[in-house]
């Protein structure tokens, strides 16, 4: 694990404006703001009182916490990019949220804190589910409610990642990317894990939560990477393709957004 956690926190140190910026452009990558509109939904749906406790685990560039923060919840935030942190420092410093510079698997926080914690694109960077879940339960208070989401393995945008990930780091396609599709946002040089749902589901249960809300996301006419490289041709279609989420076929989807409570 360590080589490839030096892999995954140099990368997000050096990109974490692109990251910012590219990910969250509609125009770039749709998949990351529908996993943002799902999670907020989930929020608000199941979570009227705006003075729960919240912690946005692995927060990223802010994105999750400043919308939150627009809807009145206050919380805290924590990842262990400084360059992140600081990004979402400057994206909610007005709303009195607090801020942590720290692993998310081993936070320093108090235990049974919060009433919800948010781990959004996280988990698949850890070799083993427990090594984050546990420190979640931990963190959470009897009863309190987890929203998590993974990658899903059998996912049609997702399923030749393995595959791809030796594309991308092919320096014609990196050339591609950066001087013909103008991104700036690097190529990522590890691997993440990818999920098997109906497991992930079982691991929850072992951790003594049950499932309350549960969502496939991310369908998309071309496979990663193409997707993104060819977003402004197909962003339209792709986001038509969200319907399927309401269908036996949804299990394709690329990720899995989940909302469960700790029993």
């Amino acid at each position: 694990m360590s080589n490839n956690k030096f892999k995954i926190d140099n990368f997000f140190d050096k990109y974490s404006s692109e990251y910012s910026i590219e990910n969250y452009n509609k125009n770039i990558n749709k998949v990351m703001l529908i996993r943002l509109k799902t999670i907020i939904e989930f929020v608000e749906k199941n979570f009227n009182d705006k003075n729960i406790r919240i912690l946005d685990l692995g927060c990223g560039s802010g994105e999750i916490a400043l919308e939150l923060a627009k809807l009145g919840y206050k919380g805290d935030a924590l990842d262990n990019s400084k360059g992140m942190l600081e990004i979402c420092k400057k994206k909610i410093s007005d709303y009195g949220w607090n801020f942590y510079l720290n692993e998310a698997q081993n936070t320093h926080l108090e235990n049974n804190k919060y009433d919800l914690i948010i781990a959004s694109g996280l988990i698949e960077y850890y070799p083993e589910d427990n090594i984050l879940l546990e420190e979640i339960s931990r963190l959470l208070k009897k009863n309190g409610h987890l929203i998590i989401n993974v990658t899903n393995k059998y996912g049609y945008s997702t399923c030749l990642n393995s595959f791809t990930y030796y594309i991308k780091q092919n320096f014609i396609f990196k050339i591609i990317k950066s001087k013909l599709f103008k991104f700036k946002y690097g190529i990522v040089n590890f691997s993440t894990r990818k999920h098997n749902i109906k497991k992930f589901k079982e691991t929850l249960k072992q951790f003594n939560y049950t499932i309350k809300q549960e969502k496939y996301i991310g369908f998309s006419l071309f496979p990663a990477p193409f997707m993104t490289l060819f977003n402004f041709f197909t962003r339209k279609i792709d986001l038509k393709l969200e319907t399927l989420s309401n269908t036996k076929i949804k299990v394709f989807g690329a990720s899995y957004v989940i909302l469960c409570r700790k029993d």
